[in-house]
């Protein structure tokens, strides 16, 4: 998950303190993101769901897709 959300959030990877861990910088006062491996295996539907504020959204959609989203219309795509 860690390559998807760098790209487009501008955001920097770091090691956490425990090996599986994975500490996203933002720049300046943007809040950190803490990504955390757990051992089960995902069983239902992901509900995190994060709306991005850029400049250029729509500059963002190729590189994100490379990334492998999917685009399923709206006004980028």
């Amino acid at each position: 998950m860690a390559p998807f959300w760098l790209a487009p959030l501008g955001y920097m990877g770091t090691t956490g303190n425990a090996d599986p861990n994975l500490s996203l910088k933002g720049p300046g006062e943007a809040p950190a993101v803490f990504l955390q491996r757990v051992p089960e295996r995902k069983t239902v539907k992901n509900r995190l769901h994060w709306d991005l504020c850029r400049d250029r959204p729509e500059a963002l959609c190729p590189q994100i897709e490379e990334l492998g989203a999917t685009s399923v219309g709206g006004p980028f795509g």
